[in-house]
This record gives C-alpha cells, structure tokens and sequence, in this order.
C-alpha cells in the first residue's frame, strides 16, 4: 500500500505559510501610523502601571509622594514619604478619579530610590 502524503504536507505548508503572513502585517502597519504622523505630533507617551500619564514619569511620582516641593531629597526622605503615602492607600486621586494603589506607591519609590541611587554615584 503506497500513501500519497503531499496534500497532508501541501495542507501543513499552507497553514504555516498563513500564520507567517498574518504576523508581518500587524507590526508594520502599526508603525507605518506612526510615521505617517507630521513630527510636530508625535509625542513620548509616559505610563505608569497602565496608567498614561500627561508628564514625565519623574513629575508624576513626585507629585504622587508629595516631594515636588522638597529641598533636599534623599533616601530617608523618599522612604518617609512613600510610608506617608501608604497610610493614604486607596484614597481616590481626585484629578484623575483613579485609586492609587500599593503597587503605585511601591513604582514611585522604587523609580525615585533608583534615580535618587544614580544620582549620588555621579558625584
């Protein structure tokens, strides 16, 4: 008994064929949008935990552990804020209507801790 397995390989070819079409069209056409843009348009678009913010991701977790205000900002500094700041979790942010959670507190001290790190190894 002689099989024919080409349609099995042709049918097998096909599908590998249609699934390796369909994963080149979405990313260039995305990026195609982009650059269609005049540049004047473009904008970076800042996020954080999901949330796309109006300013740099610095501006928003100043704000958010009340440090804009700060003269002298260091590490204890951050951290009694960031404690400050956890006392008031799940208070609603009023500007934006959205509850600051934890893990919101945890993103802005860990990311201003880290710069705060960066910062000082320079001098």
């Amino acid at each position: 008994m002689d099989h024919n397995y080409f349609p099995y390989g042709f049918l097998i070819w096909m599908f590998i064929k249609f699934l390796a079409d369909k994963s080149k069209e979405g990313p260039e056409i995305d990026a195609q949008r982009e650059l269609d843009l005049p540049e004047h348009e473009m904008k970076i678009k800042y996020l954080s935990n999901g949330r796309s913010l109006n300013v740099t991701a610095f501006r928003y977790y100043l704000n958010m552990l009340d440090l804009e205000v700060a003269t002298n900002i260091t590490d204890e500094t951050i951290e009694t804020a960031a404690y400050k700041r956890y006392q008031l979790i799940n208070k609603l942010d009023y500007e934006e209507e959205w509850p600051i959670a934890t893990r919101d507190v945890k993103a802005a001290s860990e990311y201003l801790l880290d710069r705060w790190l960066y910062m000082t190894s320079l001098n």
